[in-house]
């Protein structure tokens, strides 16, 4: 695919992952009635054959692209705005992780 395409990708990807990592630190932190804590997706299946690392792993290759396009590419701003969104979803990703398996019990 094109690099667009792999940039939506990723930060889909990473946006699904860490819907997925935050509603399990949620759940286990026990802050939330049920009946407020529903997640609908309207029918859309989601991608379950994925793990973090894999996650981490489709965004750093993005980010390499991203790289080569900046060399190429005469609109570099884009290309910056792109490479630092990526990297923030990338490290939030990171501490969300680190979160999720933070655990109350001694």
């Amino acid at each position: 695919g094109t690099t667009p395409q792999h940039v939506v990708f990723a930060s889909t990807l990473i946006l699904v992952e860490l819907t997925d990592l935050l509603r399990g630190i949620i759940l286990n932190a026990d802050i939330y009635e049920e009946e407020d804590f529903t997640v609908t997706t309207y029918n859309i299946a989601s991608f379950n054959g994925r793990d973090e690392e894999s996650v981490k792993k489709v965004l750093k290759n993005v980010l390499e692209m991203l790289k080569q396009e900046e060399l190429v590419n005469t609109s570099r701003d884009a290309v910056q705005a792109i490479d630092m969104i990526l990297g923030f979803q990338l490290d939030f990703i990171h501490l969300v992780t680190s979160l999720a398996r933070l655990s109350g019990k001694s």
